[in-house]
């Protein structure tokens, strides 16, 4: 209703009521359905293991025979496996079930819709990251957001979110300035990351300590990039509101862990979701690993084997089922994201309820002109206009400034279609230059993997803040190659 009034609202009252409408805590807005499943949240604390489980298998399996009645895909693999979802009595019996893949997604996008949602019900999603190939989901409009929100607040509660305050935040990492590398919009200064460098970090710097805010919500890669800027020029950051510095979407090093700590003299808090919002886990602290919400969905880790990596330290790729999209379900969807379990006794127990660390989102870095590190975060951004277009892509670079751009077609590009992609780039990387190509076919590596940056220079490890033993310089290929780095089977190279 409050966005229904503002949006007709007369132009001469547009701009108090805007400051009038920023005021209201963003969770107030949200609404009923909000506070609702939110408030249902708050309840779960006191929930045994022995409750939350039987909790998530009531919701697997109202899911799946929802997915049996209303979603053509699954009715068919249901069928074909000679299944229906009665058969699923236990979280082992979903092994019986298929995995849905990222390349099963892009062939029966819209076999995946269930057909009891209206189209005006739908939102069009497109996620990529620097995990794969651009995709295209739908989700519920509002109610995906409402729930998605109450689940995040219920997390962030452990670093003093308060939902009933406007809570003021820095944000630097995917939103974007309308123009210039910063832009004050309602509660939050954002900050670009890919505008960011050596001439404007005081900038940076200065905005953040005005601003005086209560969290700062920030890719590891840029984050630890601006911190160590301020240790070398002993800048000392007098944030009295900072409640703490929250991390997501890459691998948090123990090391940039330290170094951001140290910066902003605040804790740094890390959680682990993604875009198709089946999964999420948050930090346990002190480094000592990652609690998965079980209200949320239910999470297997498989090795190799395609049986559960068990094992201590063992790794395995997160399969997920979420339980809040019942638009375009996901389930036993493999993410590509590897984790590591943690010992018997610490923060995994012997039901799988969370993981060590995270170890399949590799920062990776462009090297610009001037030899200073550009986050690929946005690597997949440039190819969503053709996203249904391609196969693979590959960024090659070999001269600080400029990349390669190899994509790889499932039919023909036109000379059109990659002036986009190169326009594109240039909108999220300004200080790249870039050349885009076709490859008819992109090398993989020996395990059948693809590598999304091949990068032949030396990365200034330091200056990122990752461990030296975290990225390894091959004297024989001339490729800088991250250890943790993951391909397209989501398994560690």
């Amino acid at each position: 209703m409050l966005d229904a009034v503002r949006k007709n609202c007369p132009y001469v009252l547009l701009r108090p009521l805007k400051s009038l409408y920023g005021s209201i805590p963003y969770e107030v807005r949200l609404g009923r359905r909000y506070h609702e499943f939110y408030s249902f949240l708050q309840q779960t604390r006191g929930w045994t293991e022995q409750q939350r489980g039987q909790y998530q298998l009531e919701q697997l399996q109202k899911l799946l025979r929802h997915a049996y009645l209303n979603v053509p895909y699954y009715r068919r693999v249901f069928d074909e496996n000679g299944l229906k979802p009665g058969d699923i009595r236990s979280f082992s019996d979903m092994k019986k079930l298929p995995y849905l893949t990222r390349q099963i997604i892009r062939e029966h996008q819209e076999e995946l819709v269930a057909i009891n949602f209206g189209k005006s019900e739908l939102r069009y999603q497109i996620t990529g990251g620097t995990t794969g190939v651009p995709m295209g989901f739908f989700d519920q409009k509002r109610v995906s957001d409402q729930r998605e929100w109450a689940f995040i607040t219920f997390l962030w509660e452990d670093v003093g979110y308060d939902i009933h305050k406007v809570n003021r935040s820095v944000i630097l990492r995917r939103v974007i300035p309308a123009k210039g590398h910063y832009e004050y919009k309602g509660s939050n200064l954002i900050l670009s990351t890919v505008k960011m460098n050596s001439d404007n970090m005081s900038d940076y710097v200065r905005r953040i300590a005005r601003f005086d805010p209560d969290y700062i919500q920030a890719y590891p890669s840029s984050i630890s990039i601006l911190s160590g800027y301020i240790l070398r020029h002993e800048i000392e950051m007098k944030l009295r509101n900072l409640k703490a510095v929250i991390c997501s979407s890459e691998v948090l090093y123990d090391s940039q862990r330290q170094r951001i700590e140290e910066a902003f003299r605040s804790r740094v808090y890390s959680f682990y979701g993604h875009s198709e919002r089946s999964c999420l886990a948050g930090d346990c602290g002190a480094g000592r690993g990652y609690r998965l919400v079980g209200e949320y969905g239910f999470t297997e880790f498989i090795n190799n084997d395609g049986e559960d990596a068990v094992g201590d330290d063992e790794p395995g790729e997160i399969v997920c089922t979420g339980f809040n999209n019942y638009a375009f379900p996901f389930i036993r969807y493999r993410t590509g994201d590897i984790v590591i379990n943690a010992p018997d006794g610490s923060e995994r127990d012997k039901s799988r309820t969370g993981f060590k660390s995270v170890r399949g989102r590799a920062q990776d870095y462009l090297v610009d002109a001037r030899g200073e590190l550009v986050p690929f975060m946005f690597s997949d951004n440039a190819l969503w206009p053709i996203k249904d277009k391609i196969s693979a892509y590959q960024y090659v670079q070999f001269v600080p400034g400029a990349v390669r751009l190899y994509i790889e077609p499932v039919e023909e590009l036109s000379s059109q279609d990659l002036l986009i992609v190169g326009n594109e780039f240039r909108n999220w990387f300004p200080s790249m230059k870039v050349e885009v190509g076709v490859k008819r076919h992109i090398e993989r590596t020996g395990h059948g993997k693809l590598r999304y940056l091949v990068q032949h220079l030396p990365v200034d490890t330091e200056a990122a803040g990752i461990p030296a033993e975290e990225a390894v310089y091959s004297s024989l290929t001339g490729v800088i190659e991250c250890r943790t780095a993951t391909g397209s089977s989501g398994m560690p190279l």
